[in-house]
This record gives C-alpha cells, sequence and structure tokens, in this order.
C-alpha cells in the first residue's frame, strides 16, 4: 500500500487521474442522492418535468458551446512561455466566443419554449420552468476556466468544486424534503439552478487565481494577432463545437425523445437509470481530462509515442471497466432497493444493459482524446455527423417499439461505428 501511494505522488499524470477519479465518483454519488430525494417529494411525474427543463437547458448550451477548453489547451501549449501578450489575447479571445455562445442558448430557450411545453405537454403552472432552468446558461462560461485549471494541472481544484457543489446542492434539497414539507417543483427547481450556477462561479474565480498566479502580467495589452492566427484557432472551435453538437443526440436527445415519444414520467424513470449509467461514465471524464493534455504534448514530440501510450491506458482501463461492471450487476438488488426502492427493480434489465454498454464504452475514452490530439477535429466531425444521424433514425424506430431500452440499439451502433472510423483514421497516423 505505501509504494502504491508513494507511485501516484510521484507520477504527476496518475495523481491527476486519481484526484479526479475520486472527485468525480465522490460528486456523482452525492447527485445520485439528491436526484433520490428529489424525485421520492417531487413523485415520477414533477421529477419528469424537472428533468426536461434541465435537458432543454443543457442541450440549448451544448449545441452552441464550442468546447473552448480543448482549443485553450491545444494552442496555449504551443506558446512560449514568456508570451504573455499571446497567452492573454487566447484567453480574452477564447471568452468572447464564449459570450456568443451563452447569448445564443438562451435566445433559442426563450424563442422555443412554447414548442417544448406543447411538445411535452407541461401544465400552464409550470410553463415557466424553461427559462427558470436556463439562468443556469448565464454563468456558462467554463470553457475557458477548466482549459486553464487543466493546463496547470491543478485538477485537485475541480475536484474540491465538484464535490462541495454536490454536497451544497445534497444539502439544500434534504433541508427542503425534511423541512419545508409544503415544497413543490420550482423550489426544487431553484435549488439544482443555484448549484449549477455556484459550480460555474466557482470556476471562474479559481481559474482567474491560476492564471494570475502564473502570469505576472496578466493585465498586459493582448497583442494584435494576424488574421491566419485567428482562423486557425476560431476553425478549431467551430469544428469542435460542430462535433459536440452532432453528438448530442446520443448524448443528451434520448430523454427528450423518450418524453415526447412517451411522457414526463417515463422520461423521469428513465434519467434515474441514465444517472446510474452517468456513475460509470463519470470514470472516463477524468481520464480525458487528464490524459488528452499529455496526449496533446506527446504528439508534438512522436506520434507513435502517442499511440503506444493511448494504447497502454485502454489496456488498464479494460481491466478496470470490467471489474466495476461484475461487482455493480452482482451487488445490484441491494444498492439499486438501497438507492431508489423495490419498485426501481423492475427496471433492473434496463440497468444490467446501461452498466454493460457504459463499462464497454468507457475502455476507448483514450482514443477519442488521441483523435483529437491529433488534429483531426474537421474528420471528427464527418464521423459523428454520419454515425449520429444514423443512430437518431434507429433511436426514433427502437423508442416507440422497445420503450427506453430500446435507445441502447443506438447507443451500440454509435459506439461500435465511431471506434471503427476513428481507429483507421488513428493507425493511419503512424
Amino acid at each position: 500500500m505505501t509504494a502504491l501511494l508513494k507511485l501516484v505522488r510521484n507520477n504527476s499524470l496518475l495523481n491527476s487521474l486519481v484526484t479526479m477519479l475520486s472527485g468525480n465518483i465522490l460528486a456523482s454519488v452525492l447527485g445520485v442522492f439528491s436526484t433520490s430525494v428529489t424525485a421520492k417529494y417531487l413523485g415520477v411525474e414533477l421529477f419528469g418535468y424537472l428533468v426536461l427543463a434541465l435537458t432543454v437547458a443543457t442541450v440549448s448550451h451544448k449545441v452552441f458551446d464550442c468546447q473552448t477548453w480543448q482549443a485553450f489547451i491545444r494552442f496555449y501549449s504551443r506558446l512560449n512561455k514568456t508570451n504573455n501578450r499571446l497567452k492573454n489575447y487566447l484567453i480574452r479571445f477564447f471568452v468572447l466566443i464564449e459570450v456568443g455562445s451563452v447569448i445564443l442558448a438562451i435566445s433559442t430557450v426563450f424563442i422555443f419554449q412554447d414548442l417544448y411545453i406543447s411538445l411535452f405537454e407541461i401544465p400552464l403552472i409550470y410553463s415557466s420552468i424553461f427559462l427558470c432552468y436556463s439562468l443556469i446558461i448565464f454563468f456558462k462560461f467554463t470553457g475557458v476556466s477548466v482549459g486553464v485549471l487543466r493546463f496547470y494541472n491543478k485538477f485537485y481544484i475541480i475536484s474540491k468544486i465538484q464535490v462541495l457543489t454536490s454536497a451544497v446542492k445534497l444539502t439544500l434539497v434534504l433541508y427542503c424534503a425534511l423541512y419545508l414539507e409544503s415544497s413543490e417543483l420550482y423550489t426544487y427547481l431553484f435549488v439544482w439552478v443555484f448549484s449549477d450556477i455556484l459550480l460555474s462561479i466557482s470556476l471562474g474565480v479559481s481559474a482567474f487565481l491560476v492564471y494570475k498566479e502564473n502570469n505576472s502580467d496578466i493585465l498586459m495589452r493582448p497583442i494584435n494577432i494576424n488574421g491566419k492566427y485567428k482562423r486557425v484557432v476560431f476553425k478549431f472551435c467551430l469544428f469542435t463545437n460542430l462535433a459536440s453538437t452532432i453528438d448530442l443526440p446520443i448524448k443528451e436527445f434520448d430523454v427528450l425523445l423518450i418524453g415526447a415519444i412517451t411522457n414526463s414520467s417515463t422520461a423521469g424513470v428513465y434519467k434515474i437509470a441514465k444517472q446510474i449509467m452517468g456513475l460509470i461514465a463519470n470514470l472516463a471524464s477524468p481520464l480525458y481530462q487528464v490524459i488528452y493534455p499529455e496526449l496533446a504534448k506527446r504528439v508534438l514530440v512522436s506520434k507513435a509515442n502517442a499511440i503506444r501510450f493511448c494504447n497502454m491506458i485502454a489496456t488498464y482501463t479494460l481491466i478496470g471497466s470490467t471489474i466495476i461492471s461484475v461487482l455493480l450487476i452482482t451487488t445490484l438488488h441491494f444498492w439499486v432497493v438501497l438507492l431508489f426502492g423495490e419498485d426501481f427493480l423492475n427496471y433492473k434489465f434496463l440497468i444490467c444493459i446501461a452498466i454493460v454498454f457504459k463499462s464497454i464504452d468507457i475502455v476507448f475514452t483514450s482514443y477519442h482524446a488521441l483523435f483529437i490530439a491529433l488534429g483531426y477535429v474537421y474528420d471528427n466531425f464527418l464521423i459523428l455527423f454520419f454515425v449520429n444521424t444514423l443512430s437518431l433514425i434507429v433511436a426514433c424506430i427502437s423508442i416507440p417499439a422497445y420503450g427506453a431500452e430500446g435507445v441502447f440499439l443506438a447507443f451500440i451502433i454509435q459506439m461500435l461505428l465511431v471506434l471503427i472510423f476513428k481507429y483507421r483514421k488513428i493507425k493511419g497516423a503512424k
């Protein structure tokens, strides 16, 4: 045990991964408890409305989110340590992009709110839930913040903020459930909104302090660079945005599709099942965040070296995900009853499918990170556009036929096809 702890401390990459992993797992567990309490006290129908409002706000933001943290790391890592004027330019340029994204996202919610109300059959008394939840978008300037913290290896700060805001959310939810017996949908909605806003503000403040610590000339006037460099940076951001937007039908639209095709109650139940799947997905999230900066640096030295490193990570991930999936499935009856009650055991087949699927999917996380590190943002967009269009068609057919379980057919098709196309491109990079 002592040797293992020493290895973690001495290996910066492993240390960052363990930090992010532990933080994500704890934050996810707290999130599951918050969801469980909220669902129990609101009931399936009202919880379904809350889930739909959350999903609309999330999708609206992600449609225009340029994932500036990836562009920040890619271009910032190529700058000379003393080139503070160009660093300041990049920061301001990316913030400007995020401002535009926020304006477009808020406008989208405002324009289409009546359509959402009609599509999901939301009662008039709850007709403002979409605009209320969209308040979180005003504070979604987190791309640059996350990029700064990840670049300077401040993963422990991100983990602490995630855990603390999740704890605040759970505390407020429990307070509403125990002491505000008359609490209704809007009470819990504003608790969820407040915790999201708190997360965004905390990341922003922390990133500013870290950047200031590492750049003494933070107030230096940014350099006036040529238009070609601007176009290169913006092109990277644009295709990263397009790729993430094309990925939304599989990652986010499933809840909206189920809500529109079935009802809000089914969407709420599926959201709980999806959050269980999200616990496994959160094992891969810190992995991507930690190895992407490392891969971005390695590909500059040797593409072959980066690919070997990627293969090693995938091997270890396979071992870990296999152990996790076996433990979760064998103890499923115990933890499902403990967290959600015996009624949820009726959906144990859905949960098992979700566990197996996500346990396989996270194995290939390193290849997705490598693909972007190699600069294949345009290829990534084309692959996701083709594959996700096909998967969305499959989902529209399979959900009416098989219910929530039908969406996993689309998930499997998407995972396999994306992996095949990306692997062939990466293999050609050798």
